[in-house]
């Protein structure tokens, strides 16, 4: 007869065995001081392995990020530390284009000639330099903005933030640039990363935010002056959240 304290260190092992299975073909980055690179892992079988890294390149970067989620854009290849366990993939040779790392011409799986120094390692970006996106709004067109800038996402302080910046936002995420409306004092809520953008002066001709006129030195700034915007829908058009 088991002992309770036997069936419910059983229980506690079973459970940490099934949250760590995974699904074919999934993957996963290990060993990077971020989360968005670091070791390229597959799921076969249920169990996670490496991947090796004879003829890795940056179109095979670009396809681990993008079903990982991230831009495609500077995504490279790179080098962690070794892993354990099985090696998966071999030969390796994306185009750029497919969805899945596993959709990318390779050797059969488990059929390499590799050892662990030769890991797979990729480093996303977090976000395309340039892009902006609406943040904690009701809906879609408005909301605390947040700018990408070397690669990492960032608000905006709403020192000189008036309709003509928010003109340039809306323009960029493809709203209507006409009766846009700039909010400040963090209307939609105080965000928690680096404040990127101060003293924002858009004159009209720009198309992106980051083509405005700026001051980078923000130490003035607080998270209380996140600026806003809500934008005008363009009848008939499809619109990007994020661009």
């Amino acid at each position: 007869m088991y002992h309770k304290s036997s069936l419910v260190l059983f229980a506690i092992l079973l459970q940490s065995c099934r949250a760590q299975t995974c699904t074919d073909y999934d993957l996963r980055l290990v060993g990077g001081q971020v989360p968005n690179e670091g070791r390229v892992e597959i799921c076969v079988n249920q169990q996670w392995g490496t991947v090796c890294d004879d003829s890795w390149g940056d179109p095979d970067a670009e396809v681990v990020c993008r079903q990982l989620g991230y831009p495609t854009i500077n995504a490279t290849p790179a080098q962690f530390s070794e892993g354990n366990g099985e090696i998966f993939l071999g030969a390796v040779e994306c185009n750029g284009n497919e969805s899945r790392l596993i959709d990318c011409s390779h050797l059969p799986v488990g059929v390499e000639n590799c050892s662990h120094h030769e890991d797979a390692g990729v480093h996303c970006a977090l976000c395309q330099t340039g892009s902006v996106r609406l943040v904690d709004g009701l809906t879609e067109q408005e909301g605390r903005v947040e700018v990408c800038i070397n690669e990492a996402w960032g608000t905006v302080c709403d020192d000189d933030w008036d309709a003509a910046d928010a003109s340039i936002v809306c323009l960029q995420l493809g709203y209507s640039p006409t009766n846009a409306t700039a909010f400040r004092n963090a209307r939609f809520g105080q965000g928690q990363l680096p404040i990127l953008m101060d003293n924002v002066a858009c004159q009209g001709p720009e198309t992106r935010l980051i083509d405005c006129a700026y001051d980078e030195h923000t130490i003035d700034c607080f998270h209380s002056e996140d600026a806003g915007v809500h934008c005008q829908l363009i009848p008939n058009r499809s619109v990007s959240t994020l661009a």
